[in-house]
């Protein structure tokens, strides 16, 4: 193994063989004897601490950076004690699991220098037997818990802080590894000698009765040692007064607890080893002794000082140093990053071995200044420039301080830093300089923070419009369920949900023309004749009919062009465009988040002739997860349970949260190194689309924003709407109301709200079954009829709109109720969250099956179509069926309505109102 001249590593590797017995005997209770213990390791991959660091290697020499491969280190004897517990055996008491053992004789390696072998025996009369025939687990730990010893006959040490015992089945060991630790100086070796109480080991094995058992041991402590000389002339003579160690990422000291897998398996740090939450430090301070009498080592560059540090068992990792030393009345600090190799990059140490840094040469004549500081104000959302400063020098012993160089690390989660600048930093940030012996200033400019809270795939689902996927075969979770892509629509819909980015199509067909692969004609008609219902076939855009054939192109419609009419993220979609019946657009991976859009087919006078609403949402299979819903017994759906979308149409949390960077600035020289923060603020809300019965297409999202207070007044302009944007992410105005009350003007003007109509129904002409073709009469009262989808249908594919008793179990009697009462079957009916809604129990008869949530989410008033209700206090949600009916003489629906005190499944409202919708599959 090869060195740097300046930084290097060796693997320690010792071996020991020990042997040692109690005095057989036939106990009461036990068949067995005692057991005849023999403690043993190979040097190979085997323990790397041991109570002594003998300062030899593997050919019994004195420690080399070029020639040594691993130190073998010593037992000490009389004060090593050993804890060895078994699960079989045990005491003579029959139930003590556990006994000591201690170091009876001084370790012998002359035979071979690669193994030390020592005695062991019991600390008290009996030790554990064997009990019984059959394999028995031994486990041994070192030193043995409560174990306590003076250090070199002078400084008293804490008793040791491990244990060994069973927790849930499983024989675990916890221990400590303290933040102050105590060296003193061995004179004799030319070392601060560690305080080896805390160089924890295990070993297990299995064995039997027939056979001595055989410990192997292995480490349980991460170490460290460094060899401290002068770098240059202007450092010799300095004694060294303090030490610490430091990890901008690893934690070094605290508790820790190991998991001790069956024999022969060893520990895994990665799997077996944890540290106890919220005790761990980031640095470890020597407490630096020295025995009355003793001279103090001063530094020179030809001959080093030994110096040693133990830390948790796990790999450590940004490693830094930080030392004092005194000359007479001067004072040197010298601070250090530990890094090897060319270009120099941060050293690793690996868990549970003992690592060396030789050579480490204290810089000579400089004492190290770094002052960093910047503006602690968050910038706004809409982005900023911040000044920050940054003093970089080194001062020689008699001369003025000069400049020295500085670098920039950045990191966004608080933990990994890189040199990379992210993304949100928009301007050149300044990564690296010369330094200054005063505070330079720098800026910094951060972007608009635009992005979404995306927390879903960014992998592209097609690179190229020529591979884009089509939606019509694929399920709103992904999956492929069928149909030949590009050329037979499998399920088609008004509504699409994407969770990727890349390019996608959509055949130009009405609403869901298609059904499992075949045309889906009872879509499409109404009865023969009738009052109150649209017959015969249903309209298209010119208020015609719409021939029973699914793709538009074949009911007289010629489609010239396609348009994105608005979407709720800016640059969502960036591009649309139409070619053999098909709509291809391109969902952006820059800009990707959860939200809302609408793509229309035109003629070549811009007219819509049908529209699609795209919605984008991350991790579907847990977002939009459908979940069996029961309904109440007495009022039974067509289809119980009802599989039911956890959320409603059009919903996004759409993350416009705060953000941040940490900036770490480093001298290169010394290791010195700052950090500070650039925050920039965020609005996190929610946004959801509305719906006017009847109709296929959403209303412009509303916008809630995380833990606000009540929503603005009815009548309020546009304080609770989301922004618009074009395809080219520019703002746009929202339509205004229409007035016109018609099937043909509902098509063509898919994004306005339409006020007319008459009976406070915004359809001139009364349609009980745009919703459901199962209707085929005007209804006088609303009757549960199962839902058979129409082209009108809102729904993605595969989902509907509810039946009138979709949402009876959420009330124990099926009816309506009060909050207070028990028969309001919520998990939060009497701790309404701010905002929020209710959490209703999916199956009122069995609480363990979960809960789907409600919001409050108001509704859009019919004369205006301005939101309301949308409130802390006073809240609710009105949630639509597709059961419709007279009330009194207005054109009326039945509905699921929730307030902040009561609930009704069979709510009566007028069908002018703007509502969430929350479908349910299509079985």
């Amino acid at each position: 193994m090869k060195y740097n001249k300046t930084l290097g590593f060796i693997v320690c590797l010792a071996g020991i063989m020990a042997v040692a017995g109690c005095t057989p005997e036939e106990i009461a209770g036990l068949t067995g004897s005692d057991v005849v213990f023999g403690a043993s390791s190979m040097w190979q991959n085997g323990p790397a601490t041991r109570t002594e660091y003998s300062g030899k290697d593997q050919d019994d020499h004195d420690i080399n950076a070029q020639t040594s491969t691993y130190e073998r280190i010593d037992w000490v004897k009389t004060t090593d004690r050993i804890r060895i517990y078994s699960p079989e055996a045990a005491k003579l008491d029959g139930t003590t699991h556990y006994a000591d053992y201690y170091i009876s004789s001084d370790p012998d390696h002359s035979t071979d220098p690669q193994k030390s072998q020592a005695e062991i025996a019991c600390t008290e009369q009996n030790g554990l037997q064997w009990n019984g025939a059959g394999t028995h687990n031994f486990y041994a730990l070192y030193p043995a818990p409560g174990t306590a010893w003076k250090y070199r006959e002078s400084v008293t040490v804490a008793d040791a802080e491990a244990s060994i015992g069973v927790n849930n089945s499983q024989v675990q060991i916890t221990g400590t590894i303290p933040a102050t630790q105590k060296v003193i100086w061995n004179n004799t070796q030319q070392e601060y000698e560690a305080n080896m109480n805390y160089a924890y080991m295990y070993a297990s094995t299995a064995s039997t009765r027939s056979s001595n058992v055989a410990l192997s041991f292995h480490p349980l402590v991460t170490t460290l040692e460094f060899n401290i000389k002068a770098g240059s002339e202007n450092t010799v003579g300095y004694t060294l007064t303090g030490f610490k160690l430091k990890s901008s990422h690893a934690t070094l000291a605290g508790n820790f607890k190991v998991t001790l897998p069956a024999p022969p398996t060893q520990v895994d740090p990665a799997n077996d080893i944890s540290i106890v939450s919220g005790t761990g430090t980031d640095e470890i301070n020597l407490d630096i002794l020295y025995d009355s009498g003793v001279t103090a080592p001063t530094l020179t560059t030809s001959s080093t000082i030994k110096l040693t540090v133990l830390t948790l068992p796990v790999s450590q990792t940004d490693l830094s140093i930080e030392m004092q030393f005194q000359k007479g009345t001067t004072t040197l600090t010298r601070s250090l990053a530990l890094k090897a190799g060319s270009p120099l990059q941060s050293i690793t140490v690996p868990a549970c071995k003992k690592s060396y840094i030789f050579s480490l040469g204290v810089p000579g004549g400089f004492v190290y200044d770094l002052e960093v500081g910047c503006e602690t104000r968050s910038l706004p959302q809409g982005g900023g420039t911040l000044t920050y400063k940054v003093l970089s020098s080194k001062k020689p012993d008699t001369n003025p301080a000069v400049e020295t160089g500085w670098t920039a690390q950045f990191s966004t989660d608080g933990k990994t830093c890189t040199t990379t600048v992210p993304s949100s930093l928009t301007s050149r940030f300044t990564a690296a300089d010369g330094g200054s012996t005063t505070p330079e200033a720098f800026s910094v400019t951060i972007g608009a923070n635009n992005s979404g809270a995306w927390r879903g795939s960014t992998t592209s689902v097609a690179t190229s419009s020529a591979n884009a996927r089509d939606l019509s075969c694929y399920d709103i979770y992904g999956n492929k369920i069928g149909g030949t892509e590009g050329s037979a629509p499998y399920n088609t819909a008004n509504c699409y949900v994407v969770s990727a980015p890349g390019w996608y199509k959509i055949p130009c067909v009405y609403g869901n023309g298609y059904r499992n692969g075949s045309v889906n004609g009872g879509a499409f008609q109404g009865p023969s004749s009738c009052s109150g219902v649209m017959t015969g076939q249903f309209q298209k855009h010119s208020g015609t009919i719409a021939a029973n054939k699914p793709w538009i192109k074949d009911n007289s419609v010629s489609i010239a062009k396609v348009a994105l009419l608005w979407q709720d993220v800016s640059k969502l979609i960036s591009q649309v465009s139409y070619s053999n019946n098909y709509i291809y657009f391109y969902v952006d991976p820059s800009y990707i988040a959860q939200g809302n859009a609408l793509i229309a087919a035109q003629l070549s006078n811009s007219t819509v002739v049908w529209s699609w609403h795209i919605w984008v949402m991350d991790n579907p299979a847990s977002n939009l997860e459908t979940k069996e819903v029961y309904s109440h017994p007495s009022y039974p759906a067509a289809n119980n349970p009802n599989g039911m979308l956890s959320r409603n149409m059009g919903y996004c949390e759409y993350g416009v949260t705060s953000r941040g960077v940490l900036v770490r600035i480093t001298q290169t020289a010394s290791g010195l190194n700052q950090t500070f923060n650039i925050t920039q603020e965020g609005t996190f809300f929610r946004k959801m689309v509305h719906y006017q019965w009847g109709r296929k297409d959403p209303m412009w999202p509303i916008r809630i924003n995380s833990g606000s207070s009540n929503t603005p007044d009815p009548f309020a302009t546009g304080q609770a709407e989301a922004p618009w944007y074009n395809i080219s992410g520019g703002s746009i105005s929202r339509p205004g109301n229409s007035g016109t009350a018609s099937i043909a003007q509902s098509i063509t003007n898919p994004a306005s709200f339409i006020t007319g109509g008459s009976n406070y129904c915004w359809s001139g002409t009364r349609y009980d079954n745009l919703w459901n073709t199962n209707i085929t009469s005007a209804q006088s009262s609303a009757v549960q009829l199962a839902v058979k989808k129409t082209i009108y249908d809102p729904c993605p594919p595969g989902y509907k709109v509810p039946d009138k008793n979709a949402f009876t179990g959420f009330s124990r009697t099926g009816t309506s109720c009060q909050r207070s009462s028990n028969d309001f079957s919520a998990w939060n009916k009497n701790n309404v969250a701010t905002y929020e809604g209710y959490y209703f129990y999916v199956n009122k008869d069995n609480h363990s099956a979960g809960t789907i949530f409600f919001p409050f989410t108001g509704s859009r008033f019919p004369s205006n179509g301005k939101h309301f209700g949308m409130r802390v206090t006073n809240g609710w949600g009105d949630y639509p069926t597709a059961a419709s009916m007279m009330r009194s003489s207005d054109v009326a629906i039945s509905y699921f309505t929730i307030h902040e005190g009561d609930m009704d499944p069979f709510a009566v409202q007028v069908r002018a109102f703007g509502y969430p919708m929350r479908c349910i599959a299509d079985r």
